[in-house]
């Protein structure tokens, strides 16, 4: 496959609908109202989608007048296959190079328990021996744990390290509690989506922000216009906001809450924004934000959001600090 050829694939691929609807195809031939079935969209949009996977190869187009059946081509994803398996060894070794490592300093049970931990990336670079303490302690009945880790150079290393270990105490409470581990089912799915969506973010990486986003997405961002309607629409907010941060940035959702039921999800919580300059300094501001997901063809695709800053009646400016 050459590499027009290959651009031409991976620019059909980008588009999360296209990938939906290459997914169905595994399943056997479909026509575009098959293949309409899952989408908030006409068939005629659904049937520009399959042009653009026909014009790159991907699928092809049976000759019934009727139904004109599409049906996944193999060859082309070989090639990407072979493509990329130069680089799947240097990804691998990547993974298999980051490593974590420490000694324990101290136990007392069931009391404390004091350790070292040290982290090395994939590239070799060690960062500092960072100090970790655990203390128990009995208050009303129940046990409150105390955790501490210090030792770090940077707010951005240390601000990592408490999302991993924030997940890990999570679990452990829903432990604790005999609640439903909530790596299961799911709330872990959506979870796990925004993860993906955080990490991408913060590498300005607008095509994997977009993949979560459906086509048809209404949102209301904290600028005018009121609504924004579509992917296109959201795809431009998203990449202004990650061009006017000049250096490092970050979002997260600390307070991130998730309730599901069947294929609709929603979500709130409030939005950290952190933008770290090149002169060092880190400007951090927070908004409001409610998301609504829905399951479609085996994906969880982001229908709504609402995204606001409170403001002061007294001043009427925003708010954008806790």
């Amino acid at each position: 496959m050459s590499r027009d050829t290959l651009s031409a694939a991976f620019a059909a691929l980008a588009d999360p609908t296209r990938r939906a609807i290459l997914d169905r195809l595994r399943d056997g031939d479909a026509s575009v109202a098959e293949l309409a079935e899952p989408f908030a969209m006409t068939t005629r949009a659904v049937s520009k989608h399959v042009a653009v996977l026909e014009a790159a190869g991907l699928v092809s187009r049976g000759r019934d007048a009727q139904r004109r059946p599409s049906r996944i081509r193999v060859e082309p994803l070989v090639d990407i296959d072979d493509w990329l398996h130069s680089y799947r060894q240097l990804w691998q070794q990547r993974f298999d190079r980051h490593r974590e490592y420490g000694e324990i300093r101290e136990v007392v049970p069931p009391e404390r328990l004091v350790f070292t931990l040290t982290q090395q990336d994939a590239e070799g670079n060690t960062g500092p021996e960072t100090l970790v303490r655990v203390v128990l302690a009995e208050q009303g009945g129940k046990t409150e744990m105390t955790f501490a880790q210090t030792g770090f150079r940077s707010t951005a290393v240390r601000d990592g390290n408490a999302g991993g270990w924030r997940s890990c105490f999570d679990r452990l409470d829903a432990h604790l509690a005999g609640a439903p581990d909530p790596s299961d089912g799911a709330e872990a799915e959506i979870r796990r989506e925004f993860a993906e969506w955080f990490r991408d973010s913060a590498a300005k990486d607008i095509n994997g922000v977009m993949t979560k986003i459906a086509d048809d997405v209404v949102s209301y961002e904290h600028a005018a216009p009121m609504v924004y309607r579509g992917a296109g629409a959201v795809r431009e907010v998203c990449q202004y906001g990650f061009d006017i941060a000049d250096g490092e940035f970050r979002w997260d959702i600390p307070d991130l809450e998730v309730m599901v039921r069947g294929d609709l999800a929603v979500t709130w919580g409030l939005n950290r924004m952190r933008v770290t300059g090149r002169d060092g300094a880190t400007v951090e501001s927070w908004s409001r934000g409610t998301r609504i997901f829905q399951r479609r063809d085996g994906r969880w695709q982001m229908i709504h959001q609402h995204v606001s800053f409170p403001f002061d009646p007294s001043s009427g400016q925003i708010v954008t600090s806790r």
